[in-house]
């Protein structure tokens, strides 16, 4: 039973274009961790150096990058089986059915890591293929090559797998919010783990880079620090006799480790599946969870429900957009208001607005996708001026914006800087812009809430393409090129929506 559900769910999930977008940025980003010898664009640097491209250091790089992107991508193709069931009633038929809580989440996990470890297969085959483009050593070894999948790639994908399922089963994790804090909990993991003092290897990275020592030594060079991520150098990478996984230091013991703190999630998950199960409320379907056992939740009032009635088809999107926000959240919008009103301009501009549009991430993820979240969708086609409509959703969604933002705009215009002011205005417009094509392209939330959390990370750690906010060096030409990328996504909204009409 457990493995008849494991293999429904997982020809369920290989159908989906999430699984082929996820897999065809993991062959991306395996074509880039093997650059040409000639290439600037990189995924693993060791100091300005590379391995020599032979069958071992080709499949540990891929492997290599592959957990990097499947921990953060595969993640999100793998988790929400569990709350889909929920919604769409299956959890209630399998609820009468001689299938407990646990063996239920069994079968999820089990198919979890089936839908990651088939991506990883597909990146072993890319090695093969970049050996065999970009090789410079012809010998053939299979066992070198499959050795990183093994100790890098799956244990991994086992720890992903049971991270998707512990997000599908505890409140608060389920929806949006969810998706926003696993990119956080992707980067401690994926990260933390590389510093020379951590007990815990990550993602195997330590394993892959202390190799290149030996190699040093033995070439008399000095290898600088090593990196791991998209990035652009300045010089080809030199190559450099790379002595294979370092698997001393208890590498394979923490890899053990990793595998078995996965399971043990799942039966932690398993225990709290079944005891939800027998809520006395009859909530029997897969994924609904007691509230006796966390509390009852604060229910506060709608607070859009104050809100005048709407006169104006941007105010009709703009009441739609903030219904059922908490007033929780319209707390925390005054309180970054009233701060950005007294912090200096620079404070605000640098530290306080990436807070302040950080924070309305879930809500603008609802742009493009409340009437279909809502069942009205129909209802809405019929208006008779679609691109309006949509153009009405992009400026409820500027005006969040300038809502939660303002208190470092009136600081900027107090000052004087009309820099600032002119890069505030331009990723005020840009975010719901590309809110609106996301949702519009996916028609679901789930689009945006992954992906502006990275751009903003990006914008954060001072990557000057990706400063939107215009945080740390705000310059005219950069917030025009901001503007224009604004137009562009509202074009390609408005563009998407009228072939979807066409079809229809």
């Amino acid at each position: 039973m457990i493995l008849r559900l494991a293999a429904g769910d997982l020809r369920e999930r290989v159908r989906r274009p999430s699984y082929a977008m996820t897999l065809l940025a993991s062959a991306g980003l395996a074509y880039l961790a093997v650059p040409a010898a000639d290439g600037h664009w990189t995924v693993v640097d060791a100091g300005g150096f590379r391995g020599v491209y032979d069958m071992a250091y080709v499949g540990a790089v891929v492997a290599l990058a592959g957990a990097l992107w499947l921990a953060l991508g595969g993640f999100y193709v793998v988790r929400g089986s569990v709350e889909r069931d929920r919604r769409t009633g299956v959890g209630r038929v399998l609820a009468t059915a001689p299938l407990r809580g646990p063996a239920y989440l069994a079968g999820k996990y089990l198919s979890n890591v089936a839908v990651l470890v088939s991506m990883a297969a597909v990146l072993v085959g890319v090695a093969v293929v970049m050996w065999w483009a970009r090789g410079e050593d012809a010998a053939a070894d299979p066992a070198g090559l499959l050795l990183p999948f093994l100790l890098i790639t799956l244990p991994v994908m086992a720890a992903v797998a049971a991270a998707a399922l512990v997000f599908d089963t505890v409140p608060g994790l389920r929806g949006g919010f969810g998706n926003l804090v696993w990119i956080p909990v992707w980067g401690a993991f994926v990260f933390l783990g590389n510093s020379g003092g951590s007990s815990f290897s990550g993602i195997g990275t330590r394993a892959f880079a202390s190799a290149f020592g030996e190699g040093a030594e033995r070439t008399d060079v000095e290898v600088g620090e090593f990196s791991l991520g998209f990035t652009y150098v300045d010089d080809p990478l030199t190559p450099l006799p790379w002595a294979g996984l370092d698997l001393g230091g208890g590498f394979l013991a923490d890899r053990a480790a990793l595998v078995a703190g996965a399971v043990a999630a799942v039966a932690l998950c398993g225990v709290w599946f079944r005891m939800a199960r027998t809520d006395a409320t009859g909530a029997g379907a897969a994924g609904a969870v007691g509230g006796r056992l966390l509390g009852g939740r604060l229910r506060a009032a709608d607070p859009a429900a104050l809100l005048p009635a709407p006169r104006t088809l941007v105010g009709a999107e703009f009441r739609i957009l903030v219904s059922g926000v908490s007033a929780w959240w319209w707390l925390g919008a005054g309180g970054l208001l009233l701060v950005g009103l007294v912090l200096p301009p620079e404070a605000g501009r640098t530290a306080l607005l990436p807070v302040a549009w950080i924070w309305p991430a879930l809500v603008w993820s609802r742009i493009g996708t409340s009437a279909i979240a809502s069942g009205v969708e129909g209802l809405v086609e019929s208006y008779p001026r679609p691109v309006a409509r949509l153009l009405a959703g992009w400026a409820a969604g500027a005006a969040l914006s300038a809502l939660v933002g303002a208190g470092p705009l009136l600081r900027a215009a107090a000052a004087g800087d009309t820099a600032a002011v002119a890069a505030w205005c331009a990723g005020a417009a840009f975010v719901p812009a590309l809110a609106l094509l996301l949702g519009t392209l996916g028609r679901t939330p789930m689009l945006f809430q992954v992906l502006y959390p990275i751009l903003w990370y990006m914008a954060v750690n001072a990557i000057d393409a990706a400063d939107y906010m215009g945080m740390h060096t705000p310059d005219p030409a950069s917030s025009a090129v901001t503007a224009g990328a604004a137009a562009v996504l509202l074009s390609g909204a408005v563009a998407v929506d009228r072939v979807r009409r066409a079809r229809a």
